[in-house]
């Protein structure tokens, strides 16, 4: 019953997720100033965008995957208000498999996102966070 009550956090939390990480993707495609990029191997830059690219799909599959076993498992009057004790298994249901290895992706991610940024901070000293916070030209 305590994961069934996680629920009641986790879920809300992916719908938080879903809705800033779709801002974002519609800041970046029509309001970001997208500075020039820090000069690096054609390798890193490439590594790079696919790993933005990457974050995006993972993180977008992943919540896709989340709205379908809650769709699936009828669970979505439970999980806001309901009886958590009529709660089935979320395990029986097939977008949980994904769902799973799209948290475990994400995580791969953010860990190579964090590393490359404090490579770059602490050993390259390019300024590339300088580059990526707000305002700075």
């Amino acid at each position: 019953m305590e994961d069934a009550a996680a629920l009641r956090v986790h879920v809300p939390i992916g719908v938080v997720i879903l809705l800033l990480t779709l801002v974002r993707i519609g800041w970046w495609c029509f309001m970001d100033y997208k500075p020039a990029s820090v000069p690096m191997p054609s390798w890193q830059d490439h590594a790079s965008r696919a790993v933005h690219i990457l974050f995006y799909v993972v993180i977008l599959g992943t919540v896709a995957s989340g709205i379908g076993m809650v769709i699936l498992s009828g669970a979505g009057p439970i999980i806001f208000g309901g009886d958590l004790a009529t709660l089935t298994d979320l395990f029986d249901y097939p977008p949980r498999r994904p769902h799973g290895i799209g948290a475990r992706v994400i995580i791969v991610l953010l860990i190579l996102h964090v590393g490359a940024a404090l490579y770059h901070h602490l050993l390259k000293r390019d300024q590339l966070l300088r580059r990526m916070w707000f305002g700075a030209r």
